[in-house]
């Protein structure tokens, strides 16, 4: 009987938000045009689903951590393999592949390196 609830309210709660864009699409039409009130759809559904994320966010709260001695970074760096093995190994095999590219590459090497080092920025605040 729950999942009999649960699928009537999804399924008007999908209703609700059918109509909403078509409304919303009907009134932005006549102003914009079709291809920017399509857009303007878009965004609107946008601010909603960013304003759910940033209240999900915020209910959900800091988390508390215990506060503990500073680690060198070694030490983080193999804790960060051993308690997220998949993290590592696709931090690893995106910087073999930027390796890869320079070393296959070496003008942009330098280019990447001269820019780096360039002592002629402006900065422009």
């Amino acid at each position: 009987m729950i999942f009999c609830g649960l699928a009537a309210a999804t399924t008007a709660t999908t209703v609700v938000v059918l109509a909403l864009a078509f409304a919303i699409y009907a009134g932005l039409t006549p102003i914009w045009g079709p291809a920017l009130a399509a857009t303007g759809v878009a965004g609107a559904f946008l601010l909603v689903v960013l304003m759910a994320g940033v209240v999900t966010l915020l209910l959900a709260g800091p988390k508390r951590r215990p506060k503990s001695e500073k680690k060198s970074l070694i030490a983080q760096l193999l804790d960060l393999i051993r308690n997220q093995p998949i993290m590592a190994a696709t931090g690893a095999a995106g910087i073999g592949a930027v390796l890869v590219v320079l070393v296959r590459n070496p003008a942009l090497a330098v280019s990447l390196i001269s820019a780096f080092l360039r002592s002629d920025r402006t900065d422009k605040a």
